[in-house]
Parts: C-alpha cells; structure tokens; sequence
C-alpha cells in the first residue's frame, strides 16, 4: 500500500454552456492508493448513519476546495472561505452517511468533509489529470464506489474504511479502453461491474474489473448518459442524440425506446434515476424540431421505470431564462417528484447563478443564491434526511490572453 499525494497537471476541459466535454483520454495505469487522515477525531464506528444527525454549523467552508452549502434551498448561501485561482470545476458530490462524509470531485482532486461540508480535505488526487468530467457511481453496502469519466475512459473503484478514528480511501484505477457513458456496481455482488459505453453497449465485470465482456446488443445509436439503477442494475436508462431516451430491464440484452415525447427527434443529454423510488426518472431533452422556440427544452419525467415520459416544465418558464444542454439537475431526497436544477447568469450584472426547485407540474418555489462574481454553482448533492440542505460545488473559469 503506498500513500499517493499528486500534483495537479493539467485542468478539466468543460464547456459550461453546453456541458461539452473533451474526449481527449488520460493514459492511466493500475495502481492501489489510500489516505490515512491523521487529524481526525475518533469517532463510533458502529453508528450506522452519523451523517443523518449532522448539519454544517460555520459562517463559511474552509479547505480551500470550491464547496458549500445552503441550509434553505438556496435563500441563502454558505461558501468557501478560498479557493484555487486557476479554472477549477466541482463536478460531481456523494454523501456516505455511514462514516458522515460529504465527498466532492474537484477536477483530478477527490475531497472530502467530516463535518458535514464545514471542513474538506484532500482524500486523493488522480494522475495523470483526465480531460473530462469525473462522475461518482452508486454507493454499495460495503462501502464501495465508482468514480468515472463522462465521455472519457478512465474509472477506478474506491473503498471506503475508518480504523482508529482514521478515514482511508483505497483506490484501484481499472483498465478500460472504450468511452464510458455510465458506470455501476452490483449492490449484491460487489465484484460485479457494469459500464454503459459507446452506442450504449454493456460491458460487464465479474473479478471487480479485471476483465469485461461486451453483451451482444442493438445500438443505441450516438450517447450522451446513462443512469444505472443503484439498486438493480438491470435497469438502466440511455440518453441519446436524435432517439431520446431508451430502457432496458435486462441488463442490455433488450432495450425499448422510450414513449411520450413531443417528436421523434429528441437529444437526451443528463437523465437520471430517482436512488429510492427507481420507477421515477428525469431528463432534460432538446426537441430538434423545435430549435427556434423558447420549447425547445425542457424537462421530462417517467413513473414508469422510462417506458413513457411526460414534459414537465420548459425552459421559458423559468426567469426568461433558457436552459442548456446539460443543464445540471438533482432529484430532491425526499420527494423523487422533485428536482432543484441551476441556470447560470454568467454575462448578467451581477453575475451568478439561479437555483430553482419545481415539483411535478407546478413551480414549487424558485430563489436566486447570492450573485458573487466569478462563483457559479455547478454541481448538487443532497442531504438525506434534511431536504432543504444542499451541498453545492462551485466552478470558476480563469480566462487566458
């Protein structure tokens, strides 16, 4: 076991209007790192959710990662006391209320709080830099995840262990040579991965990613995401350019275009799986035949697993302000029925970003976070048992002569 601390190289590549990412990979070679925090307080190892009873006291997030937190749905705004000053983006959060961690990825950085997301620290870093945007996977049992590039080939599964009062994270990158769209693990077989690739082909793992098989499946055609059931991930729902949305119930050996759409000529860019009521799913879907309209996108929801879905709210609806491809979303904890999603206002005065919550065909509530110039919101996570508390991940673009 080797204790790795690496030094940032090279910065993420993220259009932020459209959410377009590079495909350039990262050459990455297998590799075992952990992290033994030696400034931890020491804490009951038996408590099956010591984050459930934590909420962040502290007037701003120290660490110098670009994380906060609202404790009202975005009334107001925790933020971080500092941060880098090169283009850095927060691209994915993760709550692991067992140990009461808030994990965040910064760029090529996985941070993490104790404290409910007062306090981060450097867990890892990943080396060399990938080019696109790192996502986290389901969380099992054994408290084992995926971190993953979107668009990109890169992934390596991260466990999670507390000895002594001391956090450590052992990670194995995974050699895997196709663009990754989505990745989960197999809550009952922990061993077994799964990785949704190009043209939505399934490649599974039985020996924790050692080797993987292709199934034998129809394309789905040019991808954009995927979400794997966390609990079942035989369930998966594809999206895609121009087809919308497809399902499968069986692993990939099937799948099913998706009903209900307004035509048959949809891009289905971020879609999602609601983690405690996986009938419900979301998507945010352009209708390419309404490209001059303020309808063009839109937000849509399935009750039925992503057999049919139904729009729910269009982008005009919102501030006059229009969606992106891509806009960033989050299915709030306690209502799958519910999404907070983010606009940003990057060239407006003041700049800054508008978070929003809607639920099931009526606008529940909007607010507008503080405007800090150069801070925009980028990424959400939720607190499980107290729904108004959101974890949020900052970006920040230097601009270059």
């Amino acid at each position: 076991m080797i204790y790795l601390k690496l030094i940032l190289r090279t910065t993420i590549v993220i259009f932020c209007t459209t959410l377009a990412v590079s495909i350039a990979q990262a050459q990455i070679t297998n590799q075992e790192f952990s992290l033994a925090s030696d400034n931890l307080t020491p804490a009951d190892e038996e408590t099956p959710d010591v984050y459930s009873e934590l909420s962040p006291s502290c007037s701003s997030v120290s660490g110098g990662f670009l994380l906060g937190h609202t404790l009202n749905a975005g009334k107001s705004i925790t933020l971080p006391s500092t941060g880098p000053t090169s283009t850095t983006y927060v691209t994915d959060i993760k709550v692991v209320k067992k140990y009461g961690l808030v994990l965040g990825l910064q760029n090529n950085t996985l941070a993490y709080s104790e404290d409910a997301g007062c306090t981060y620290q450097e867990a890892f870093k990943i080396e060399p830099a990938p080019n696109n945007i790192l996502k986290f996977s389901n969380l099992t049992n054994d408290d084992k995840f995926l971190i993953y590039t979107l668009n990109g080939n890169f992934i390596a599964q991260v466990n999670i262990s507390k000895s002594a009062g001391k956090v450590r994270f052992n990670a194995q990158s995974i050699n895997f040579k196709n663009t990754i769209y989505g990745a989960g693990i197999n809550i009952y077989d922990t061993r077994h991965l799964r990785i949704v690739g190009d043209n939505g082909f399934i490649y599974d793992s039985l020996n924790s990613g050692i080797s993987f098989k292709r199934k034998a499946a129809t394309s789905l055609g040019n991808m954009y995401e995927a979400s794997i059931d966390s609990q079942d991930i035989n369930h998966i729902v594809s999206g895609t350019m121009e087809f919308g949305t497809s399902v499968t119930f069986d692993g990939g050996k099937t799948w099913s275009r998706s009903g209900g759409f307004p035509s048959k000529n949809m891009n289905a860019f971020n879609v999602k799986i609601a983690e405690n009521s996986p009938s419900v799913i979301w998507t945010l879907a352009l209708n390419m035949n309404e490209l001059d309209t303020n309808k063009m996108r839109a937000f849509y929801r399935s009750i039925d697993g992503g057999k049919t879905f139904k729009k729910e709210i269009e982008q005009e609806k919102i501030y006059g302000k229009g969606f992106t491809n891509g806009t960033p979303f989050l299915i709030a904890a306690d209502n799958p029925h519910k999404i907070f999603f983010l606009i940003q206002e990057e060239w407006g005065s003041p700049a800054g970003t508008y978070l929003a919550q809607y639920q099931a065909n009526a606008l529940e509530s909007k607010s507008k976070t503080e405007f800090i110039p150069g801070r925009f919101i980028y990424s959400l996570g939720h607190h499980l048992s107290k729904p108004q508390l959101l974890h949020l991940g900052f970006y920040r673009v230097v601009h270059t002569p």
